[in-house]
């Protein structure tokens, strides 16, 4: 049971939870730490390898229970529970069940792509780059989420300028909400 459902921890209320956001947020970057993603902070130069690789859905290797990887286009979880995990690291090439089972895997479409590349790169401070979008995948960033970028755009959550993509702060309160509208 958690300590929140028992009644032994307290939560914030949302208010609450954002002028603790926004004071985190105000302190990091007076110590000189920059946000290069929504949640994350760091001194110039020092951003997460692996988170980066993540956001830029570059390839990647995940090791131990419950694990990810993203190799080939296509997505791999390892295996989940810790006991089992455990028992498959001990085995050896003479077991009947050496080779690793085959864990959850899936085979990203050109949607599921596209989709991933506009929540994943919107988390980024620095937000899209429009053009990349379009030679990845052959298509017009406005072409296929037109109508959603406006939206968004009007109501002063998004902002486009020099072929640049990216959330605004008030974007950035309410960006759960705008990447589910990217998801077809």
């Amino acid at each position: 049971m958690y300590q929140k459902d028992d009644g032994q921890l307290q939560l914030p209320d949302e208010d609450t939870e954002r002028q603790m956001y926004y004071l985190t947020n105000e302190l990091l970057k007076q110590a000189g730490y920059e946000r290069y993603e929504i949640s994350n902070y760091s001194k110039p130069g020092y951003e997460s390898k692996h988170n980066m690789s993540y956001w830029k859905r570059k390839e990647y290797l995940g090791f131990g229970a419950s694990a990810a990887s993203y190799i080939d286009n296509e997505r791999y979880t390892s295996i989940c529970n810790v006991e089992e995990y455990i028992k498959f690291v001990n085995l050896t090439k003479d077991d009947e069940e050496y080779l690793m089972p085959k864990s959850q895997s899936c085979v990203l479409s050109k949607t599921n792509k596209m989709e991933e590349s506009i929540f994943l790169g919107l988390r980024l401070m620095k937000g899209i780059i429009v053009d990349d979008f379009e030679k990845e995948f052959g298509c017009s960033i406005q072409s296929v989420y037109g109508e959603v970028i406006k939206k968004y755009v009007d109501m002063g959550c998004m902002e486009m300028s020099s072929g640049i993509l990216k959330l605004t702060e008030k974007g950035i309160d309410v960006s759960n909400s705008i990447f589910a509208d990217f998801i077809v």
